[in-house]
């Protein structure tokens, strides 16, 4: 019905209708809206330079599961992360019918990232933590 694609990135402002259909994605990304059936994600929940920028939601009508062993991975360079994610996180998902599972921070993002739901289960947010230093004389 729908081919498995490496990576599925829905755009800010695109709809991706599943039409009934549930949708096991490698990697999934973006900021726009996914109606019409769930999806589960078995490799990685990426967030680019331009959905972390943006500020977008990933939008699910249905169900969004993660398979174990599924990641958090952030391709973004620190300098892209806005102000505002650093102070209050970011909800980079909202699935209508609830979050099952949570993704692990890749090891590349683990420094810095940290992901949990919200406390309805329908909501993935994301915070940032940048490095600093206290220096005590």
């Amino acid at each position: 019905w729908l081919p498995a694609f490496d990576r599925v990135n829905v755009d800010e402002g695109a709809v991706l209708n599943l039409d009934g259909h549930a949708y096991s994605a490698q990697d999934i990304s973006g900021g726009g809206t996914v109606t019409g059936g769930d999806v589960t994600v078995n490799g990685a929940f990426i967030a680019d330079s331009r959905s972390v920028a943006g500020g977008g939601t990933l939008a699910f009508g249905g169900r969004l599961a993660f398979a174990e062993g599924a990641k958090f991975k952030a391709a973004v360079d620190r300098a892209e992360v806005p102000q505002s994610i650093r102070e209050n996180g970011w909800l980079a998902a909202y699935a209508e019918g609830g979050i099952e599972g949570l993704p692990e921070v890749d090891e590349s993002s683990r420094r810095n990232w940290r992901v949990f739901k919200t406390d309805d289960g329908r909501g993935l947010m994301v915070s940032y933590y940048g490095r600093f230093a206290v220096i005590v004389r």
